[in-house]
């Protein structure tokens, strides 16, 4: 092969590597975005992980002291009016239907029976009876606290960003064939043009893993070493927990992968040296 075609064949695996890249960013993204904050399990996992659960629970119980206070009710009386299991099972299932643009109602009687419960004990106990106008305020109490918890429980954002998801997600498959299928399409032609020479193959290869790599961990990592999540303007603490640990995490999946993907790089070129010193 003379010189002018060495050149013309090299120029032309580089470019089709650097479109493979640019192919295999694309891919990667779109699954690790489908499966962090496109996911309602990812949402779950960070709430978990951020303490979520407790100190939102802390925060609704507190809340129905307040009103409880306002009624004559004393705090001791509703100190746990709800738990943080009650708490997580009704955010996930709010969640899992909010991601797919659905709205949860929450199961309103059992809840009501629930919050009032304790009051009906506390005056049994201080010996009180009940009359219409009482029962009638406790009922109003009651309902308080229900609105309350389900505005707790419920985060305003989650049905709007759900409904796009879904819309979105139509697209989803066929990028990610288009995508993939372009992929390996190209990936074919570099082994095509490089058989002969196994050596180039895996460095070109390794090029591929490495850009990969790079642009999935630069951007991401530039973010979170901004302090820009740390920075989000939320006034309810449990809220910010959750949102910050959220956003962190999906960055660090990219990392993470985009990490993956440069040890994948160097190996491949590590093999390439060793190939190449005994070819």
């Amino acid at each position: 092969m003379n010189r002018n075609k060495k050149i013309i064949r090299n120029l032309a695996v580089s470019f089709i590597a650097f479109t493979c890249t640019t192919l295999l960013v694309g891919l990667t993204m779109i699954l690790i975005v489908e499966k962090t904050l496109f996911s309602a399990t990812f949402l779950n996992k960070a709430a978990h992980q951020s303490d979520y659960y407790s100190e939102l629970t802390k925060q609704i119980n507190t809340q129905i002291q307040d009103f409880g206070l306002g009624s004559g009710i004393p705090a001791e009386v509703l100190k746990d009016s709800v738990s943080s299991q009650q708490v997580q099972k009704d955010f996930e299932q709010y969640t899992t239907q909010a991601y797919y643009g659905n709205t949860l109602t929450i199961e309103k009687e059992p809840f009501l029976t629930q919050i009032k419960a304790p009051v009906m004990a506390y005056a049994k106990d201080q010996k009180q009876s009940l009359t219409a106008e009482s029962e009638v305020a406790i009922s109003n109490f009651a309902e308080r606290s229900y609105e309350a918890y389900s505005d707790f429980i419920k985060l305003p954002f989650l049905p709007t960003l759900g409904q796009k998801i879904q819309l979105f997600a139509s697209n989803l498959t066929l990028f990610k064939v288009v995508l993939g299928s372009s992929f390996v399409l190209l990936l074919m032609l570099i082994i095509y043009l490089l058989h002969w020479w196994w050596h180039r193959l895996i460095r070109h290869l390794s090029f591929v893993f490495g850009g990969g790599g790079l642009m999935l961990i630069i951007i991401p990592a530039l973010i979170l070493a901004s302090g820009m999540i740390d920075r989000i303007s939320i006034t309810s603490k449990p809220l910010y927990q959750l949102l910050t640990t959220y956003l962190t995490n999906s960055l660090m999946a990219f990392i993470v992968v985009g990490g993956a993907f440069l040890m994948a790089s160097a190996l491949s070129a590590i093999f390439s040296q060793i190939r190449r010193k005994f070819s």
